[in-house]
């Protein structure tokens, strides 16, 4: 943002699902004043629905919330985003961004040039890593389609959650911040400012509307996961955890999960919710905010975010010199096939410059075959780094239907095909064979459970399925 002259208001636009959140906020003596703000359903849906329309729809809603500042610093949904932590190796600083593009092509499903992709680099020395994080190239154009129909101009696309987070008195030690909505529970880690890790618990929420709890035995799965995952050094940096959300959410969640998190050596806190009420406000908040607000006064404060999507712009003055390079390699086109005609001279220049190359090929050949057969055995192996990982995430979600106790145990597993899995086992009773099916049944992922065998005692059993792999993640 150096360099750029600053504007007097922003407005900040955060979007999760259909819900669409705004805040225009405007410098002030002081600091900053909040002048909008507005929380709104899309009935059209950003990703699926025309653009034109969804965007008539943002603009009405803007209209009827007052608002007609033009510029918008928008929060991508955290469920979008692709990330992948990697160690740095000893390498020269030349070399580093090859690896971490290699590493990005290994660790997502996508091309790389169907993402926006930014990279986070945190540590020193032999604690050196990257958090490579990704955005699909496709869902950022559509939302920008959208803002543009509805008459206004992005220029940021970042993370609501890290702006929440970055709006806080973090001093740049390690922080952990748990926010919670009525959807899904995601975990925000950063070090000096900078993410280390971004995720989403998708199973966080359990049951079905109006009556949805959180699952607090999986939150606290989710976050031993995570702590896991992330350098020792930022592990051991960590002290507490932070929940921003509603309150009547995070005051719950922080007194089932406090004994969870103390075993894991972290505190457990809940910060107020911050209210400007029209007075002017300034960094850093002293609460959470919505991340609309959050996103919007970095922005004017002038700090850029560590992870920025918003794809780069070709000016007119570039456009205008690509045509004028076009038009001009026309003309030397031309002229340069006349002169070789014409001239024979040329031929003798060509015929010394193949020799040269030949001279240089010869010198070159050996690195270059190398390098053919590392090419090869990257497109070759590329599929084992898919980090789905189906096999692994079939056994995560059978160990999750099998009871605690030890009534009925699991001895073989075959995978045929892609998807049909048969399991066989033994168990203390018929009973739990026909549990441990039902419960197969009641899960998203297991479709046409089917018990093939159940005899003799202690109880012999088989029981096949099919799973649902590749699915929603």
């Amino acid at each position: 943002m150096k360099g750029k002259k600053q504007p007097n208001s922003i407005l900040g636009l955060t979007f999760e699902g259909r819900r669409l959140e705004s805040s225009l906020v405007k410098k002030a003596r002081g600091g900053y004043r909040v002048s909008a703000s507005a929380s709104n359903e899309l009935t059209l849906d950003p990703l699926v629905d025309d653009p034109e329309l969804v965007g008539r729809e943002i603009k009405d809603r803007l209209h009827e919330a007052g608002v007609s500042e033009k510029r918008v610093a928008v929060g991508l949904p955290l469920e979008w985003m692709l990330s992948s932590l990697v160690k740095l190796p000893d390498l020269p600083d030349e070399h580093i961004d090859g690896f971490i593009r290699l590493q990005a092509e290994r660790s997502f499903p996508f091309s790389i040039d169907d993402l926006c992709v930014d990279v986070s680099k945190v540590g020193a020395g032999e604690d050196r890593h990257a958090l490579i994080t990704a955005v699909p190239r496709k869902h950022v154009d559509l939302m920008e389609s959208a803002l543009v129909h509805a008459g206004l101009k992005p220029i940021s696309f970042s993370l609501g959650q890290l702006a929440q987070q970055n709006t806080q008195d973090t001093r740049g030690h390690a922080n952990m911040s748990l926010f919670v909505n009525n959807d899904s529970v995601s975990v925000l880690i950063t070090s000096a400012d900078r993410p280390v890790c971004v995720r989403s618990f998708k199973d966080a929420w359990t049951g079905e509307e109006p009556v949805r709890q959180l699952d607090t035995k999986a939150i606290g799965r989710e976050l031993r996961i995570t702590l896991g995952q992330i350098p020792v050094g930022v592990r051991r940096d960590l002290k507490s955890i932070d929940l921003i959300g509603a309150p009547g959410l995070t005051n719950k969640l922080a007194d089932e999960i406090r004994p969870r998190a103390k075993a894991l050596g972290l505190e457990v806190s809940t910060a107020e919710a911050f209210q400007p009420n029209g007075a002017p406000v300034s960094l850093p908040f002293s609460g959470s905010v919505s991340p609309a607000l959050a996103i919007a006064a970095r922005y004017l404060d002038q700090k850029a975010s560590p992870l920025e999507y918003l794809p780069p712009k070709i000016s007119q003055w570039q456009k205008l010199a690509e045509k004028v390079a076009s038009r001009r390699a026309g003309i030397l086109a031309g002229t340069g096939i006349a002169a070789v005609v014409i001239t024979a001279a040329a031929f003798l220049w060509q015929s010394h410059k193949l020799a040269d190359l030949e001279t240089r090929w010869d010198k070159m050949r050996d690195k270059v075959y190398e390098l053919e057969d590392v090419q090869s055995n990257i497109r070759k192996f590329r599929s084992w780094y898919d980090v789905s990982q189906p096999t692994l995430k079939v056994l995560r979600d059978l160990s999750l239907a099998f009871p605690e106790n030890d009534s009925i145990t699991a001895k073989t597993m075959e995978i045929k095909g892609r998807s049909k899995i048969a399991i066989s086992g033994t168990a203390r009773n018929p009973r739990a064979v026909t549990a441990l099916a039902e419960a197969l049944a009641a899960m998203e992922s297991f479709t046409e459970v089917k018990i093939e065998t159940m005899r003799g005692e202690p109880v012999q059993w088989s029981i096949v399925f099919v799973h649902r792999i590749g699915g929603a993640r």
